[in-house]
């Protein structure tokens, strides 16, 4: 018989394994082919874009709001654009979005800050309470009302620093000695307002009785041009810049000759008497070392006041606020360092705000010489006068309350007088001034806007 052959009985399991471990071999191969692939696609998934398209162009830093504040400040915040891909995770900054939740949060923060003020004023008042033995509703009732009270006192009156309240507070407490000062230090809104005053111009006249009340007003002759004549000598540079010529005794005379018939033709001529009154009574107050009139009852007379009052009522009679003159931009003018003087600084700051307004609206801040039709050469130097001298009182308000100012840098009134006699300063001066306008038309040529050529010259 014949004996197989052996190579080929054993060579037939072996030629199986190794196709098998072949097999496998390949297929480890190909799921750390597969591995790696995936890996590189990751890798290579493209970077997801977090800046709009025109910082990318130019190559800048962008705050990924939108509108970006490089766009912004190029002026072209419509062409903010941010292209999101598939799947973006992050997305810009909506600034509107953004601005409401803040201010719903700081809305919320305020409410909280309310209530727990107003939980330990009724602590605090809870504890007197047990003092006293009251009934449940009486005690409602008064801690409601005091609730009320308390969410009145809201710091919304704002004081800016430096100002005159900081400077103060800043100095007192300074630890010079073992006990400080600090403690004896008013408020800042205390400081120039009192608790208990009020609006400054109460109406005392009905409306029927147009001048008739304001006539029976006025003090006997002799004590009115004495009050003229304080005025005249204290208030000059301290109140007003000058003493005007309608105050002088001939032209108050010729006034009160016919009072009733002049008072409804010019009525703000009365409000100018009025006015130098009130002032003339403060300053003749001050100067005979009298106890100062302010708007508490328990001091002083009230002869100031009543004035004030009148000379107010005189401008409503005028329409001050719709035809305003001269005449009432020095009565306003004068009226402000009356309230100062009476411990009144806030109402002083408002009501010169409006001061600042009616003297924009009759041209106050321009040069006299391009007005239409030009003024004369006195009423000119009266309208310099009147305008360097509101910013004088606009500066010092700002200054003592660390506001910003009222008046605006648009203007071309000069001043009054030459701020320099030296001839080359003013021949220096005018050849500056010759060659900015030349400047600014050769520019003006080559079709450049107003903000390039600004922004050159300066």
């Amino acid at each position: 018989m014949e004996q197989p052959n052996p190579w080929e009985t054993t060579g037939i399991p072996t030629i199986t394994h190794t196709s098998q471990a072949l097999s496998s071999s390949s297929s480890r191969a190909e799921r750390s082919l597969s591995a790696s692939d995936k890996r590189l696609k990751k890798q290579i998934q493209p970077r997801q874009l977090l800046s709009c398209t025109k910082c990318r162009e130019r190559k800048v830093k962008c705050d990924r709001t939108k509108p970006c504040s490089a766009c912004c400040a190029r002026g072209l915040p419509k062409e903010c654009h941010f292209v999101l891909g598939e799947g973006a995770e992050f997305g810009p900054i909506q600034q509107s979005l953004e601005l409401r939740r803040l201010r719903a949060e700081n809305q919320r923060l305020k409410e909280r800050l309310l209530a727990e003020r107003s939980s330990l004023s009724e602590g605090s008042e809870t504890e007197e309470g047990s003092l006293n033995v009251r009934t449940n509703s009486i005690a409602r009732q008064s801690n409601r009302q005091r609730r009320f009270r308390a969410s009145e006192q809201i710091d919304s009156i704002y004081f800016g620093s430096p100002g005159l309240a900081s400077v103060i507070a800043d100095f007192a407490s300074l630890q010079v000695e073992p006990k400080s000062l600090s403690h004896a230090m008013p408020r800042a809104a205390d400081m120039y307002a009192a608790h208990d005053s009020m609006y400054p111009f109460p109406t005392l006249w009905p409306a029927m009785s147009r001048t008739q009340g304001l006539l029976q007003c006025l003090p006997s002759r002799d004590e009115l041009y004495h009050y003229l004549d304080v005025f005249s000598q204290k208030a000059r540079g301290f109140a007003f810049p000058y003493v005007p010529d309608d105050l002088a005794q001939k032209e108050v005379e010729r006034f009160l000759e016919n009072a009733e018939e002049n008072a409804e033709k010019v009525p703000d001529l009365l409000a100018l008497i009025f006015a130098a009154l009130a002032l003339g009574v403060q300053l003749d107050t001050f100067g005979s070392h009298k106890e100062a009139e302010t708007s508490t009852p328990q001091n002083g007379s009230r002869k100031g006041e009543i004035f004030s009052v009148a000379a107010m009522q005189a401008l409503r009679l005028a329409s001050f606020t719709s035809r305003p003159t001269l005449k009432c931009i020095k009565v306003m003018i004068m009226l402000a360092p009356y309230l100062t003087n009476s411990g009144r600084f806030l109402d002083a700051w408002s009501f010169s705000g409006l001061t600042i307004r009616l003297a924009h609206s009759i041209g106050l801040h321009r040069n006299p010489r391009f007005l239409d039709p030009a003024p004369s050469l006195r009423e000119s130097t009266i309208r310099r006068n009147l305008w360097w001298w509101l910013l004088h009182m606009d500066q010092e308000y700002a200054m003592t309350l660390g506001r910003p100012l009222g008046i605006s840098g648009v203007g071309d009134c000069p001043p009054p007088d030459p701020l320099t006699t030296d001839p080359v300063a003013l021949r220096l001066s005018e050849f500056f001034d010759q060659l900015t306008i030349h400047g600014r038309q050769i520019l003006s040529s080559n079709q450049l806007t107003d903000s390039k050529i600004d922004m050159y010259t300066d």
